[in-house]
């Protein structure tokens, strides 16, 4: 599958988006470093007690059935992923994941968010080219993770369900604010 790499600068230094290398050995240990940090390991259970093998298979998705893993590197090191796969929230949605490695820049994730999402409806509108609507995209969120909930907002998304009973909110990407 052709993918449209996206591009940004930050600081001085270009960064991009794209798939994760599955055959690359620098890329697994990347994301392996980034998966480990102590902020993934709280915000993201889903990622707990991964193994060698479901590294590989996660970055080989590249989009098969609507699962994007994308990584954000400066041409050395990946600082990053966004995950946007189908959600189990709200069906007929795509939700999006996202962290940054320790010792990562500031201010990475919001442009990696954009251009990944971008690249998501992109892919979606050449295998379907009468659709209309780009994918609506969401992002829950637990009450407690300021620093995610601000990547989202300044990414364009706007809350659509407050916090509920386990404080987790909901954000859905709005395009016309990116």
């Amino acid at each position: 599958m052709a993918l449209d790499k996206r591009n940004f600068e930050r600081e001085g230094i270009e960064y991009t988006v794209r798939f994760f290398d599955e055959d690359s050995d620098k890329d697994l240990q990347d994301l392996k470093n980034i998966v480990n940090t102590p902020g993934v390991k709280k915000w993201m259970t889903s990622v707990h007690g991964m193994k060698h093998m479901h590294f590989r298979q996660w970055m080989a998705e590249q989009g098969k059935n609507n699962e994007f893993l994308f990584a954000v590197d400066d041409g050395k090191t990946v600082h990053g992923f966004v995950y946007i796969y189908p959600s189990e929230l709200i069906r007929g949605r795509l939700e999006v994941s996202y962290a940054k490695g320790a010792g990562s820049p500031s201010g990475l994730t919001t442009p990696a968010l954009v251009n990944s999402c971008r690249i998501v409806r992109d892919h979606i509108f050449s295998k379907r080219p009468n659709k209309k609507n780009p994918p609506m995209i969401i992002a829950e969120i637990e009450e407690d993770n300021i620093p995610s909930i601000k990547v989202v907002e300044k990414a364009g998304f706007e809350m659509i369900r407050k916090f509920d009973k386990d404080d987790n909110g909901v954000w859905m990407l709005n395009w016309e604010n990116i």
